[in-house]
């Protein structure tokens, strides 16, 4: 579909969404492809997010809703620039991975309404914010050598609160090698020790499912930090995929 790259895909109901080059396209449960619209960067991953009723989209330059098949750039003045992520969880979209610890949430249920104050901060260590993701309704925050956790506590100016104590001294290597599969969450990891590690979270504890040879071979990638991966599941197995353009 389109001229390519396909750099991302995202199922909506009976739609999948997905961005060839600089184009968006959804593609039907008939195969059949309809252009929605074009978006401002032409490489690198991008993220989709929703809330049920539309479909968020960053591609690290700008932001974009799908709405009723439409393709809307986030025109409000407030929406923070350069995010290469977004999630969604209890009627709120999230975004971040601007270079900045920051990370901002919309209005409730509504991805055109955003506010300059209404962000916050992983500030357990000074390391940027390279990722974030939900998972059971907690915003995992991952740093470039530590990891965060916040819960939604309903709080007046920010409903977004860390959880309690709960911080790992073990990070991200590469942005786009997290991803989630049978309720757990995977990456390739970074610390202050070393990195190129791959990581299951199990609870609050990392647990290291990689083997010395597949670590030994991430260390031959020029690149890992590029690394990405996907999840799927295939005859009652699961399956997580990771790989890297220069390895």
């Amino acid at each position: 579909i389109g001229s390519g790259p396909i750099r991302g895909m995202f199922q909506f109901g009976r739609e999948l969404y997905l961005v060839s080059g600089t184009e968006v396209y959804s593609l039907s449960d008939a195969m059949v492809a309809t252009l929605l619209g074009s978006i401002r960067s032409g490489f690198g991953r991008v993220y989709f997010a929703s809330n049920g009723t539309d479909t968020m989209l960053v591609d690290g330059v700008s932001g974009y809703r799908i709405e009723s098949g439409d393709l809307f750039e986030i025109d409000d003045e407030d929406f923070p620039a350069g995010v290469t992520w977004c999630d969604y969880v209890d009627g709120f979209y999230l975004v971040g991975g601007d270079g900045s610890q920051k990370f901002y949430k919309s209005g409730l249920l509504d991805g055109s309404d955003w506010d300059g104050l209404d962000f916050a901060s992983a500030e357990g260590d000074p390391d940027p914010l390279l990722r974030g993701i939900v998972s059971s309704r907690e915003i995992l925050l991952f740093g470039t050598r530590t990891m965060e956790f916040w819960t939604n506590t309903g709080a007046a100016n920010f409903p977004f609160e860390r959880s309690g104590n709960a911080f790992v001294e073990q990070g991200c290597l590469a942005r786009d090698s997290v991803a989630k599969l049978d309720s757990g969450v995977f990456w390739l990891g970074r610390s202050a020790e070393g990195q190129g590690i791959v990581w299951r979270l199990n609870g609050y504890t990392p647990v290291r499912i990689s083997t010395h040879a597949e670590e030994f071979e991430i260390g031959q990638w020029s690149s890992p930090s590029d690394a990405y991966a996907w999840t799927y599941v295939e005859e009652g197995h699961s399956f997580y995929v990771l790989s890297s353009a220069s390895g």
